[in-house]
């Protein structure tokens, strides 16, 4: 049986004391049949360092990218980017 390839988004704002936990957890997973493919972190508007973290985590793991929009603009569009 073929593993299903799975794409995650995230859409963060604001979450510079969850983001490594949170990414870190994320890769750790042991799944079944399904191979993580992809992160993608949509950073909407975060006036922390969330953007600073993610960049960080990002350049140690070759699965996640960032989509950054300078303005937040809402949840419904964070998911849309993704």
């Amino acid at each position: 049986m073929a593993k299903i390839l799975l794409s995650v988004g995230i859409c963060l704002y604001n979450e510079e004391k969850n983001i490594s936990r949170l990414l870190s957890s994320v890769l750790s997973q042991k799944t079944s049949g399904v191979t993580i493919n992809e992160i993608i972190l949509v950073i909407s508007g975060s006036t922390d360092r969330t953007l600073e973290i993610a960049k960080r985590v990002a350049t140690k793991n070759k699965k996640i990218s960032i989509i950054y929009q300078k303005k937040r603009q809402g949840k419904a569009h964070a998911v849309n980017e993704f």
